[in-house]
This record gives C-alpha cells, structure tokens and sequence, in this order.
C-alpha cells in the first residue's frame, strides 16, 4: 500500500514537472503572440456581433414584408411593406460592409479567437496525462443517446444535451471522459433545427440565394414567388431560432462539465447524490421510488447533500471522509456552483455546474496568461486524485 501511495505521488510529480516544461516551451510563446494580436481578433469578435445584429434586422425587415399581405386597408400594407423593404435593405447593405471589410481578419461567421490557442495547445496538453485526447465537437443529443444520463437520476429523463469540447482517455485503467455541456428539456423543435444544416451554411444561404428570390419578390409579386418567400423566411427562421433556443433555452438551465468514470467492475446498486443548494434546484429528477435515503455519519456531508440508494452498504463503502474531501476539491477546482453524482452498473457520472467555458485558453477581451493554464491543470488533476480515492479495483469486494 505504501509503495502504491509512493508510486502515485511520483506520477503526480511527474505530470506536473510535465505541465511546467508544456507551458515554458510550448504555451508561453504562444500566448505572447496571441496577446499581440488581440486588438485584431477583438475586431472580428465586434464584426461578428455586428453581423449578428443585422442579420436580426434582415429577418425583421423581411417578416414585415411578409406580414403586410395580411393587412387592410392597402395603405397600412403598403407603409408595413415599405418599412419592412427599407429594414431590408439598410440591413443588407450593412452585412455587405461587414463582411467586405472584414475579410482581411478571415472568415467572421466561423472565427472563434479561443480557437487559435486551443487548437494548438490542447492536443498536447491533455497528453500530459498519459493516453488522453482532446476533441472539438458539437454533441448534440435527445436524452436516447445520454441513457446513461438520463437513467442515472440526476437529471429528468425528458433532457435535451448540446456539448462542445471533451477530454478522453485512461488512468489507472479507469475510462474517463470530461466534457462541456448544455442540459435543457427535451424539444422537438428544437432538435428539428438541429439536425439541419450547419448555421454558416444556412447563412450561406441568405446571400447566395435568398437576395436574389427577394429581389425578384420586389419585381413580380406572383404566387410561385410568394412560396419561395415563405420557404426561405422558415430558413432564415430557424437559424435565428437556433442560434436563440441554443442560449436562451438549453444553456440557461444548465451549463457546466460532466465527468465519466467507466469502471472496470460494476456497482451492484445504484446511488445518486443531489447538492440541497438553492441554486441546484433546477432540472432535478424527483423520482425516489425504489431508493433509500442514506444518512452518513457526517453531519455536514449529509446537510448539504441529499443521498439516495438501493445498495445501503455500499453507498457507506464509496462515501468515505476521504472521498467527500475529494468531491470538495472538484467543486474548488471547477469552480462549480453545486455538484450532482450517480454510482450505476460500471459508470460513475458526475455533472458540476460552472456557467463557464471549461477549455477557455485564449479571450479576445483580455490577456492570457499562466492562470487560465494551471486552472485547467488543477482541475484534470482533481479528477485523477478521484479516481485513485475511489480504489476502483477494490469493487470487487462489494
């Protein structure tokens, strides 16, 4: 047992002796350089912000155009459709300069100034820590491909998932996945916009095909081009409801970083643990049919969080002192407004609310510089000292 802790800790060493030669010889140039360059890519986040806005505007000025067929007498259609073309076009023309003058800072619509560091600094940071890789994709997800998820009782069932980066690889033979989230209720509609095409292709649209229909709209008001209008207007509409949904919907009920463990052996029950925080109230699953309340001899532990489970003995087995301390040192790490686990078959899952993009390396509004780094390295780190407190192996026992 001893050598194992002299072992581990030597490991823990060596990631950060790692971690200290990554940043001196790889991240650090970088971020000199990228802080050079700030006032430009700050520009093409304001350009992008710009389009956005417009590209608004576009939308109102072509939905009064749509709407003032409904309206009589004539001279009230005609001042709503005249409003609507003058929107139109003052947007249409401003989106033409936007993207005319912005072109020498590349493509706006799929510019993302964190990017510049991340893509060249991630792949080689999470190697740090031994098999890991990094990923830059969008999840996008009804609660079918989270079953895990929604099975685990943390969340409701009827959940809606859109994810960004992710971390994946092994330590100590336990799987482990870190990945940004987005958790809001199931929505139809909102899966539909999902699953179309990409909003830079969408946009694409606008301009390569939707103008030139709108123009000929202008010149022969005839029923063919009416339905192109209405065609292209739920294109345009869904964009903007993507975009709003995404946001508004899905990230302001919850937005953090979920934590997969896969065990190599499985739990015989399943235990699941809610924070009693005001602010971890939401998107709470409040089925505790089947479960049991447990009571740890920990006071403290036990008032802020309330644990359930089917297998008595072995949530007390998990739940040790040690372990709560290293679920304290997450939410330190993360800096995460409350905490949510579920222990179930061979997977432990952990969902910590942060409301912050958890790869962040570079920020076109302010400098980088080593903090944003060693955040980032605390809090891979919190996750392996987890992983070696929970003694994976030894599920054996139960």
């Amino acid at each position: 047992m001893e050598r194992l802790q002299k072992h581990k800790k030597m490991l823990k060493n060596s990631f950060k002796a790692q971690y200290e030669n990554f940043y001196n010889q790889k991240a650090a140039p970088l971020i000199v350089e990228f802080n050079a360059n700030r006032s430009n890519y700050r520009k093409t986040v304001l350009l992008q912000q710009m389009a956005f806005f417009f590209l608004c505007l576009f939308m109102i000025g072509f939905l009064f155009i749509g709407v003032s067929k409904f309206f009589e007498p004539e001279g009230t259609a005609e001042k709503i459709e005249l409003a609507g073309i003058s929107i139109f076009i003052i947007a249409s023309i401003a989106l033409s300069i936007i993207l005319f003058f912005g072109k020498n800072y590349g493509d706006i619509l799929k510019f993302n100034a964190d990017g510049i560091l991340k893509n060249k600094l991630m792949p080689e940071f999470v190697r740090i820590f031994g098999t890991f890789t990094w990923h830059h994709e969008g999840i996008v997800s009804s609660a079918k491909t989270f079953k895990f998820l929604r099975q685990s009782n943390i969340v409701p069932e009827n959940i809606t998932a859109v994810g960004d980066d992710y971390v994946e690889g092994s330590y100590e033979g336990v799987g482990i996945k870190i990945s940004e989230i987005h958790i809001g209720y199931r929505s139809l509609f909102f899966m539909l916009c999902m699953m179309l095409l990409g909003p830079s292709v969408l946009f694409a649209l606008f301009f390569v095909v939707t103008l030139p229909v709108i123009l000929l709209i202008f010149v022969f008001n005839s029923v063919v081009f009416m339905i192109l209008e209405a065609v292209l207007f739920v294109f345009a509409l869904i964009y903007l409801v993507f975009r709003i949904i995404r946001y508004f919907f899905v990230s302001g009920r919850f937005k953090g970083v979920m934590i997969e463990l896969d065990m190599p052996k499985s739990f015989s029950g399943h235990t699941f643990i809610y924070e009693n925080a005001l602010s971890a109230q939401a998107l709470r699953n409040k089925n505790k049919i089947g479960y049991e309340k447990i009571h740890l001899e920990d006071v403290i532990f036990s008032k802020a969080y309330s644990i359930y489970s089917t297998n008595q003995i072995e949530a007390r087995y998990i739940l040790t002192p040690v372990f709560m301390e290293r679920l304290k040192n997450i939410a330190f790490a993360f800096e995460a407004r409350y905490l949510r686990m579920s222990f179930q078959n061979n997977k432990l899952v952990l969902l910590a609310s942060t409301d912050k993009d958890l790869f962040l390396m570079g920020n076109a509004f302010k400098d980088s510089n080593k903090q944003t780094f060693d955040t980032l390295f605390d809090e891979v780190c919190s996750v392996l000292n987890l992983v070696d407190e929970l003694k994976l192996r030894k599920l054996e026992k139960l």
